[in-house]
């Protein structure tokens, strides 16, 4: 083991921890090594120089992985929907919440609970096929969760 050349500081972007984003401080060291010169430890949290943590890295590679296969897999059939409104707090009151029934599958999310709000989702989301296909339209409480 050789001895510590140098100790400093690096920053790296973590998970968020609730609604707050979350910056990690790690301590690294710079070690002389009699073979290899001076060297900086590898830490595994650190897997690159970005300034992200593997975490981070990991979860942002998820996301991309489950945002291309949700727009390769065949979606099933909107005949029956439930619309839902979840409490987020002061600042942004309530999410609006679309989903099929049958699946019990999230479909859409709005920012307000507004009438306004569901005819977006009507207008950008469904064709005029698609809206003549639906049954039934509920609201849900407790129906899917």
């Amino acid at each position: 083991m050789g001895a510590i050349h140098e100790v400093y500081e690096r920053e790296v972007r973590d998970l968020p921890c609730f609604e707050y984003r979350t910056t990690v401080v790690i301590e690294l060291h710079r070690v002389r090594c009699p073979d290899y010169g001076i060297k900086t430890e590898k830490v595994e949290q650190l897997p690159s120089k970005a300034p992200f943590s593997k975490r981070f890295e990991d979860a942002v590679g998820q996301a991309c992985d489950l945002e291309r296969w949700s727009a390769q897999r065949r979606k099933p059939a909107l005949r029956q929907m439930g619309v839902d409104e979840i409490y987020r707090g002061k600042k942004q009151k309530f999410l609006t919440v679309v989903s099929n029934l049958e699946t019990c599958e999230p479909l859409w999310f709005g920012r307000e609970r507004k009438k306004e709000t569901l005819d977006e989702f009507f207008a950008q989301e469904l064709s005029r096929w698609q809206r003549s296909r639906i049954t039934a339209a509920i609201r849900t409480s407790d129906t899917c969760y």
